[in-house]
């Protein structure tokens, strides 16, 4: 087998068949020149994957290292046997309950990348303490529309796309500005649910419900399948606080308050700028292949629109509704309807809900 990578390696015979066994399961490479051989060959195929184009984030050796020794450690507690399973078992489906991402998510690219290297599962020279396991995505206090939950969906659905949370991935609207905010043992009894606990099995107290949600991720940890939880409309640290998972698992908040008593990381959102705004309005009027080209024939009542409706994403969409049921309407007569301050709340709203089941309006959101 040649060599991989610019380092010599001491000479050593390695077959097709133990290379395939290493990348199927079966074999493990054994210490010295064989791991170095195997961390070789990672290192060409990451580099593959890179000059592919894809998604997938190369780990450092130290990740591979450890990984093989774990392999190396578990067949010896199995006598050397391979691992066996039944020829017709098909691993579970890892839980979700992530509702569909709002269509037309625009901008916000440096958040995004921030929250996924958040989000990342640690490797051999990552972060492992509690502080990192959280993130709060949250807003100007009182700002409600500016798209925290639209921003916290996409990156879970690409987290899980990516597959770093082989526990599943779960969601909750805690409705934290509604009239009836729920509880964190209520929220721990839907996820166990969600998770396959039988409802006969869930404790009846609600201090029983928390310890048994402790208890699963403990659980899930033992078994090296990292969890997300995506906890939204958190409007003060006793709703979500006890729900909190340490590592492996990570957990993902929206709230317009700050919420400073919670050992979390914070990304403040701000209304989009003006050319991220007219694109998501431009989106919003094109969704489903519709050839609506009124913002770019119509580029000035376009930004009069975006800058009525203060750059947030929840007024954009609306507008985006309603122009969409009358698409021959000129975009000026819709600025003019939103100048009035009197009725512009009036105007910004859509007799709708989002995938989320949200109504589609801005004075529910402030």
């Amino acid at each position: 087998m040649a060599s991989l990578g610019a380092k010599q390696l001491p000479p050593v015979t390695v077959s097709l068949s133990s290379v395939a066994g290493w990348l199927k399961g079966p074999a493990v490479p054994s210490a010295g020149a064989y791991t170095r051989y195997f961390l070789a060959l990672v290192r060409h195929l990451q580099g593959e994957a890179q000059k592919a184009g894809s998604d997938y984030a190369p780990r450092p050796p130290q990740y591979w290292e450890a990984l093989v020794g774990r392999a190396r450690a578990e067949r010896k507690a199995r006598g050397g046997r391979p691992p066996s399973a039944p020829a017709d078992h098909v691993p579970a489906p890892a839980p979700m309950t992530l509702p569909r991402a709002p269509a037309g998510f625009t901008g916000r690219t440096d958040e995004i990348d921030q929250v996924l290297r958040w989000l990342q599962p640690p490797d051999g020279d990552g972060e492992r303490n509690e502080e990192a396991a959280a993130i709060v995505v949250s807003a100007v206090s009182g700002m409600g529309g500016v798209g925290k939950t639209a921003l916290a969906l996409h990156a879970a659905h690409q987290a899980r796309a990516r597959g770093w949370f082989p526990g599943g991935t779960l969601f909750a609207d805690l409705r934290g500005y509604g009239d009836e905010p729920i509880g964190a043992a209520e929220t721990a009894d839907r996820m166990l649910s969600a998770l396959g606990v039988k409802t006969r099995d869930l404790p009846p107290t609600p201090d029983g419900k928390i310890d048994a949600w402790r208890q699963k991720l403990a659980g899930l940890a033992a078994q090296d399948r990292p969890l997300l939880v995506v906890l939204d409309n958190v409007r003060e640290p006793a709703q979500a606080d006890a729900l909190l998972p340490g590592t492996p698992h990570r957990a993902l908040l929206t709230s317009r308050h700050r919420l400073s008593a919670m050992p979390v990381r914070r990304i403040e959102l701000k209304p989009l700028s003006a050319e991220d705004a007219v694109a998501l309005l431009d989106r919003a009027l094109r969704a489903g292949g519709i050839e609506d080209d009124r913002v770019t024939t119509q580029p000035e009542a376009a930004l009069e629109i975006v800058q009525l409706c203060g750059f947030l994403p929840l007024a954009l969409r609306i507008i985006g509704a309603l122009l969409g049921d009358e698409q021959g309407r000129p975009l000026a007569a819709q600025a003019r309807e939103l100048a009035d301050e009197r009725t512009r709340l009036d105007a910004l709203e859509y007799d709708s809900a989002d995938s989320a089941g949200q109504p589609l309006a801005v004075r529910a959101s402030f």
